[in-house]
């Protein structure tokens, strides 16, 4: 009995692809945008912390210098962190950036995806994943330099061979395999990726309170030295209130040692406040990542693949970072 092409391709519009042969172009082209969209916001979320991580050695230095030049019997002379903490904060540093690269890679090879699925095998998806596992494997590298505890690194997938086998085939079939294939290839580089992440996100956990503490003492030292207004957190608190402050809160602040230590006790909780939303950047960027993966294993199952746990995380991570207020650019980067 002869079948129509309507028969043989039955399912191509639809996402569970088990009953028929049909390449997944439109989930795999909803899937690439959805990695695309949250590279995208993984991106922004880095340049966050990066312009953040800037400034630490600076607001260090001052805090130090202003409280060793409090003590009148010895020279006052300026003071920078210990080589030991500036060397830890260079790595953090240097490993902030590979994941940066390691992201943008990730990004590169969910744009190639997205083609693949439009173009029937025009785009470079091989190249992609290869500068991808690349990427990782050194962000992987960085981590457990940071770390001091390995992080297994991405073993390469044999994409390359695996696409020219599939060259031989032809039509619905081969672009089928192909769109599988990449797909398994950048899932595997995300699992690594958020295996990294997570480790990052444990060590940022183990300096959250020298960071509470580092923030606390710069902004108290601003205010003692009289740079900044000391009146500033109260204001925010009375923002948050909805209730006016007075006009002569710095001279309520001078008079009343009550005021002084509530105001202590104020920027100390902004800054803790300050540092609990980067560990929710983190926790949230690696909960996108899972939801990336769980779409890419319905892809290969050729179940129907849903996007909606992808699309609810990076709304959180994107209402997070909307929170944070902007970072001042440090000279020499680009805002």
């Amino acid at each position: 009995m002869r079948h129509s092409i309507a028969t043989l391709c039955c399912c191509s519009a639809s996402l569970v692809l088990a009953a028929c042969a049909a390449a997944p172009r439109a989930p795999a082209a909803r899937l690439a945008e959805a990695g695309v969209n949250a590279t995208g916001t993984f991106a922004t979320e880095v340049r966050t912390a990066a312009s953040q991580l800037a400034y630490v050695d600076a607001i260090d230095a001052f805090a130090m210098t202003w409280e060793y030049c409090q003590n009148r019997n010895i020279p006052c002379t300026a003071q920078v962190p210990a080589q030991d903490v500036a060397n830890a904060r260079r790595q953090l540093s240097e490993t902030i950036n590979a994941r940066a690269q390691a992201l943008d890679a990730l990004g590169a090879a969910y744009a190639s995806l997205g083609q693949e699925a439009a173009a029937d095998g025009g785009a470079d998806l091989a190249g992609a994943v290869d500068n991808l596992v690349d990427g990782v494997n050194r962000y992987a590298g960085a981590v457990s330099s940071l770390t001091g505890t390995p992080v297994a690194s991405l073993v390469t997938p044999p994409i390359a061979a695996a696409l020219r086998g599939i060259a031989a085939e032809i039509g619905e079939q081969r672009q089928r395999h192909r769109i599988i294939a990449g797909s398994r290839a950048i899932r595997t580089a995300a699992e690594a990726l958020r295996n990294a992440l997570s480790a990052e996100a444990g060590y940022f956990d183990t300096i959250a309170d020298y960071l509470v503490t580092q923030r606390t003492t710069a902004r108290l030292a601003l205010m003692q030295a009289g740079l900044v207004s000391r009146s500033a957190p109260f204001a925010a608190l009375a923002r948050n209130l909805e209730v006016t402050p007075t006009g002569n809160s710095e001279s309520v602040i001078s008079a009343s040692v009550p005021v002084q230590t509530a105001l202590e006790a104020t920027v100390r909780a902004q800054s803790q406040a300050e540092v609990v939303v980067v560990q929710q950047r983190y926790r949230t960027s690696v909960e996108a990542l899972g939801a990336l993966i769980a779409a890419h294993r319905q892809l290969e199952a050729e179940q129907a693949v849903s996007l909606g746990d992808v699309e609810r995380v990076l709304g959180r991570l994107q209402a997070v970072l909307d929170a944070t207020p902007p970072a001042p650019v440090a000279p020499g980067q680009q805002p």
